[in-house]
This record gives C-alpha cells, structure tokens and sequence, in this order.
C-alpha cells in the first residue's frame, strides 16, 4: 500500500510496475490460519481464512490449559501456518486503542503499524508462532535517522540493463516525492555516481531488490547484498 500522501512525479511505467511486482512477491505466500474468538475458553467463532467459518462442533479449549499450549495444539490439530486465539471481551477493550490510531494526525505508515502491533501485544490475543516480527520497522528507523530534508536513490540492473531508477525525497522520516532518474544510468558506474550525490543509495541486481522485499527483515537483506550506500 501507498500512502496517498507520497507524491508520485514523472515516474516511468516500467520502472513502476517493475517496483510494485516485486513489493508484491511477498503478498503472494498465502498463510493458513485457524482464528478462534472464545469466551473465556468457551468457543463462541472459528474460522479457518482459506475455507471460512467451521462447521459445528467447534474446536474446544481446554479451561485448565496455557493458551499458548492450546493455540499450539490446534495448530497441529488442524494442520494449520498459524493459530490465532482471540478473548471476545478483550477484542472489545482492543477496539477503542484501534480506533485512537485513526488520529488525524497520524500518517497512514505510521496508523497501520501501530494497529498491527496493538494487536498481537495485546493480552486477548494468544497465537502460535510467535506473532510475526514488524518487517519494516528497522526500515522506518533509518529514515528517521536522516537528516531532512534528504534523497534516497535506489537503481536496480537487468544484468548490464538499467531497468529501474528512482529518486525519493525523504521529509521528517517519511518519504514525501518519489520520481524517476531521467534518463537512466547506462553503466554500474554511473549509477555510482547518482548515488554519491544523494544522502544514501543502493545499486544492485532486479534478483537482489526482490529478495530483499521479500525477506522477512528487508533492511537487513539489502544490507547483506553489500549494496552501494548501505
């Protein structure tokens, strides 16, 4: 997701659907999970997210069991990537801290990540495995640790092919414009040098960008493939 407020200049297409292919890759790895709202123990809703709500009877939970314990043994009961135990009353206190993320205030990265991360903190929600680590947290504090304003350049290559170049101007920690290089660099070199001009960069290979956004921890990926500028 874009956020609506990033203004978007003279992007090429190529280079943008380029871009948003590889974001998507990640999107693409479908995990089952078996959601159950209980009451106290007592099942009251259980879904599974690749067929819909289950039939009755419902699974059980044992009253006198961890829930953690139990979250993992549906986990394996249903053969399931991820269990998920949601306490009914809970999710209601959990509703009012989602609702005061939707602060007027508050830009979109920012609203959604905090959403996230009330809810898998939160003491109504027990899930095996661990709740998912926030991938682009360590993303979000590079730039909040450059200057501002700053440019960020990020050119990939085709092999010897330039195939996307795209400069961003980031503002107070947030990507404010992100725009095209035009035109493109035609050696590794120059590429280079676009990145000496700027606060920070990357040059590297299409393969590499796409497994680093669909690393698990993006940052550190990119880091890993000793691109220019990390």
């Amino acid at each position: 997701m874009i956020a609506p407020d990033i203004r978007m200049v003279d992007l090429d297409p190529d280079a943008f659907g380029l871009l948003c292919q590889l974001a998507a890759s990640r999107l693409h790895r479908p995990s089952r999970e078996l959601h159950v709202i209980h009451d106290h123990g007592r099942v009251v809703r259980a879904v599974d997210n690749a067929t819909g709500v289950l039939p009755r009877p419902w699974p059980e939970l044992d009253p006198t069991a961890d829930l953690t314990a139990e979250a993992r043994r549906l986990r394996a009961e249903f053969g399931v990537d991820r269990s998920v135990l949601a306490e009914r009353s809970g999710l209601l206190e959990l509703a009012g801290q989602l609702a005061e993320t939707g602060d007027p205030v508050a830009d979109q990265p920012s609203m959604l990540r905090a959403s996230n991360r009330l809810f898998w903190e939160s003491p109504a929600i027990v899930t095996d495995p661990a709740p998912p680590p926030d991938r682009w947290a360590p993303v979000a504090d590079v730039m909040s640790a450059l200057p501002s304003p700053a440019s960020i350049v990020v050119i990939a290559f085709d092999g010897d092919r330039c195939a996307m170049a795209l400069r961003g101007e980031v503002i107070n920690g947030r990507l404010s414009t992100a725009t095209s290089i035009d035109p493109p660099p035609e050696s590794t070199a120059a590429a280079e040098q676009l990145v000496a001009t700027a606060t920070t960069g990357f040059v590297l290979q299409v393969e590499q960008l796409h497994d680093a956004l669909a690393a698990d921890d993006p940052w550190a990926a990119l880091v890993s493939t000793g691109a220019i500028g990390c």
